[in-house]
Formats: C-alpha cells, sequence, structure tokens
C-alpha cells in the first residue's frame, strides 16, 4: 500500500513539475513577444531608421549668383540635387540666413506660418532648382543660407526635415 501511495506522490509531483515547466517556457514566450513588438516591430522606430540610412549620402550645392550683395538686393540661389535621391523643399520655412560671428548663428526668423508647412517645390536627382528671393533687414556681414530638405518626400506632404544644406558664404554691404 505504501508503494501504491508512494507511486501517486511520484506521479503527482511529476505532473506538477510538467505544468510549472510549460508555464515557465509559455511565459518566457510571451515576453519575447512583447519585447520584439517594442523593440523590432515598431513602425515609427524602423521608418526614423530608415530615413537616417536614406539620407546619409544625400548631397547638395546651394550656390548664390553673387558673392556681395546690398540691402533690399534680389539674392538667386541655384540648388544642384547631386544625389540619387529627391530632395523636397518646405512650404513654410524653405531657408534661413545665417551670420557669421565667430560661428555662425540664425539671424532671421519667419513670422508664425498660418498655414500648413507642405512640400510645393522639389528637386530631382542630378537636376537643378532655382529661387529668387529679396533681402530681408539684417545688418551688414557675412551671411549663407541654411536650407532643410525633405528626402524622397512628395509635393503635398508634410514637410520632415531631414537634412540641411548650406549656401556659400556671400557679403552684405550696407
Amino acid at each position: 500500500m505504501d508503494k501504491q501511495k508512494e507511486k501517486k506522490q511520484t506521479e503527482r509531483k511529476r505532473k506538477d513539475d510538467v505544468i510549472f515547466f510549460a508555464g515557465a517556457v509559455a511565459t518566457i514566450i510571451f515576453a519575447s513577444l512583447i519585447i520584439s513588438a517594442i523593440l523590432i516591430a515598431s513602425p515609427e522606430r524602423n521608418k526614423s531608421l530608415e530615413r537616417s540610412v536614406a539620407t546619409a549620402n544625400i548631397s547638395a550645392k546651394i550656390i548664390t549668383d553673387r558673392n556681395e550683395y546690398k540691402p533690399n538686393d534680389l539674392l538667386k540661389v541655384k540648388i544642384e540635387n547631386a544625389s540619387d535621391k529627391k530632395i523636397c523643399f518646405s512650404s513654410c520655412y524653405p531657408y534661413y540666413f545665417e551670420k557669421k560671428n565667430h560661428s555662425w548663428k540664425l539671424v532671421f526668423n519667419y513670422t508664425q506660418c498660418r498655414k500648413k508647412d507642405i512640400i510645393k517645390k522639389c528637386a530631382e536627382p542630378e537636376k537643378v532648382k532655382a529661387f529668387e528671393l529679396s533681402l530681408p533687414k539684417i545688418s551688414a556681414g557675412v551671411y549663407r543660407l541654411m536650407i532643410p530638405v525633405c528626402v524622397n518626400c512628395n509635393i503635398n506632404e508634410k514637410f520632415k526635415k531631414d537634412k540641411l544644406f548650406f549656401s556659400n558664404e556671400f557679403l552684405i554691404k550696407k
């Protein structure tokens, strides 16, 4: 009788061990799935990584028509897209002025854009985009343009700054 009792206890213990082991394995699998869903399958994270890789080899040359300007002159700019990806520009904030004063400082801020900042213009790969702008009321000095671009974006999409390009230096005289 004792042997039968002992045998039943041994069988029960084995069943308990199997149930415990199966529960532990299920918990590990479940935790792994949750972690992989958070770390690996996050579309925003993957999209961000893809965008940073995609913008690494993007190059453009920003060239002004002259090296010297007077206040209120018209400044002509050419953007040569020297990459194999399309680069697009903001409809609200297509360029910024930076002034050299030991280091480059942003000197001209736009007023708040009252419309949605979308893409209205792009430069296709290996193509040139040109535009003209009136110089704002800024002091004499050495300047450059800073132009934010969205890489491989499309017309009417929301603008996302992927990369910044800088023009040649130019002088504004009084």
